[in-house]
Order: C-alpha cells, then sequence, then structure tokens
C-alpha cells in the first residue's frame, strides 16, 4: 500500500508565488499607458492601444485563474492538515 505524502511547505510556496504572480500582473496595468508619447507615429501609438486593449482582457483572465488556483491550493493544504489531524485523533484518541 502506497503512503499518501503531502508537502505542506511546498502547497504555502506554490501559493504565495501564486499570489506574488498576480501582484506582477495587477500592476502592469498601471504602466501600459506610460509609453504613448515615445511611439512618434499615430499608427504606431494604434497598433500599441490595441495590443494593450487585447493584453488587459487576458491579463485579466490569467488573474482570475491565478487566484482560483491559488485559492484551490489553499484548500488542498487546509484539507488535507484537516484529515491528518482528523486521523491522527481517531487512531490515537489524542489531538
Amino acid at each position: 500500500m502506497a503512503d499518501l505524502v503531502v508537502d505542506y511547505s511546498l502547497l504555502e510556496q506554490v501559493e504565495s508565488t501564486l499570489e506574488g504572480l498576480k501582484k506582477e500582473f495587477e500592476n502592469i496595468q498601471a504602466q501600459e499607458q506610460g509609453y504613448t508619447g515615445a511611439y512618434g507615429s499615430g499608427d504606431v501609438a494604434g497598433a500599441m492601444d490595441d495590443f494593450a486593449g487585447n493584453w488587459s482582457y487576458h491579463r485579466d483572465k490569467i488573474v482570475k485563474s491565478m487566484e482560483a488556483l491559488a485559492k484551490s491550493v489553499h484548500e488542498v493544504a487546509t484539507d488535507t492538515q484537516q484529515f491528518d489531524t482528523d486521523l491522527q485523533t481517531s487512531l490515537t484518541g489524542k489531538k
């Protein structure tokens, strides 16, 4: 019979990394209009505006996915720890 081993520190690290990436992606939005004056050409500025609009849409989807994944990782860690505690209690009668 195989043992199930859960690396709680890895789960915490994954959750933390996802939260950090989410913040970085959210911060990108604040920077996207910072270069408009440097484009020089109206055509280039228009193309970059189109790109930024598409990027905003897709970035928001990525941020929401990272949020959902971080929440799932947190729930797995929490639920697994609770299961471990409950199993220990049922086997030993001690918490």
